[in-house]
């Protein structure tokens, strides 16, 4: 099974390997801070159409349940300069529900495809049709104080 940031669910969640080996997972934050995670990429509109079909398919199912999730937003290019076209935008109550996250939507992941085969074909599928773009993405994880938000 392809696990972290080319199985499906690591599209939400790519950050967790960044973070456990990053000074980041240490730093303590402002109780009235949210933490944000931001993947970004390329991807041309005759694909996009197949991938949101893909995240409707296997992402969201997890990504409405996760109790460590606050938000998250799934969102596309439409006017300005910007070289990536799609972004994944998830925000957290602190860095450290980032890796909780992974977790429980990998637990969930696994209950909601219980065969290992079937979760290897989605996994296989996600590769084979999104691998080329999504290969290329960028994660950035960001944080703000609560005050400053609406």
């Amino acid at each position: 099974m392809v696990t972290g940031i080319a199985s499906p669910l690591g599209i939400v969640m790519s950050l967790t390997l960044l973070l456990t080996a990053s000074p980041l997972s240490g730093q303590s934050e402002d109780p009235e801070t949210r933490t944000v995670t931001v993947t970004s990429f390329f991807m041309p509109g005759n694909v996009r159409r197949d991938f949101f079909e893909y995240v409707e398919k296997y992402n969201l199912p997890v990504d409405k349940e996760n109790p460590h999730v606050l938000g998250y937003q799934y969102l596309t290019h439409h006017f300005g300069s910007s070289e990536p076209n799609t972004w994944i935008i998830t925000e957290y109550a602190d860095v450290g529900e980032i890796h909780k996250a992974e977790e429980w939507a990998e637990e969930r992941f696994e209950k909601l495809f219980p065969d290992s085969a079937q979760r290897a074909a989605i996994n296989d599928e996600f590769t084979e049709k999104f691998g080329e773009y999504y290969g290329r993405h960028t994660d950035n994880v960001l944080s703000g104080q609560v005050r400053r938000m609406k």
